[in-house]
């Protein structure tokens, strides 16, 4: 490769991870739509736990798979040398977040289907969820356009540890 500034070969993420990352995108919102669907008819009567169990995890694993999305801070080149700061906030927390979401995921599903295991898996996944939330939320008030770019998983972890805040407060069965 050459080194010309304006080489784009440089800054191209291979298609194939464009490609995964958008599929599962859209992959999480079919799965939350069945889950829905699946959860009403649950509270229907009918029997559709083994679906509920399939579609929860399949979300979970979409979640733990978009931990390892490549990190895409704005104004950023790759040739640029990054501090601790840099590491912390671009790649450990994401993945940090998108783990706990899955934690999370895999904990409601227990609950919901009465498994042993779900409380400790709700209560991991919600202390998990709170140092990202904290964190990210610091960069947001203070106006980081880094932090912008995690706008989505903070809103899934705050509704995520939400969710399961209020299972282990107000639901003792």
């Amino acid at each position: 490769m050459s080194d010309d500034p304006n080489d784009s070969r440089q800054e191209q993420k291979p298609a194939g991870m464009n490609v995964l990352y958008g599929f599962l995108k859209k992959g999480e919102l079919v799965l939350i739509a069945v889950l829905v669907v699946l959860l009403i008819m649950h509270r229907m009567g009918y029997d559709t736990s083994q679906s509920v169990q399939i579609a929860f995890m399949v979300l979970a694993a979409v979640y733990f798979l978009m931990a390892y999305k490549p990190p895409a801070a704005p104004g950023e080149t790759s040739t640029e040398k990054k501090g601790f700061a840099e590491l912390l906030f671009l790649t450990i927390l994401p993945k940090m977040g998108w783990i706990a979401c899955s934690v999370l995921i895999v904990g409601v599903m227990f609950r919901l289907l009465h498994l042993p295991g779900a409380a400790e898996m709700m209560m991991i996944g919600t202390v998990a969820g709170l140092v990202p939330i904290a964190l990210i939320g610091m960069g947001l008030v203070q106006g980081s356009d880094k932090a912008r770019v995690f706008l989505p998983l903070l809103i899934r972890l705050i509704a995520l540890d939400a969710i399961c805040v209020y299972y282990l407060l107000f639901q003792t069965s």
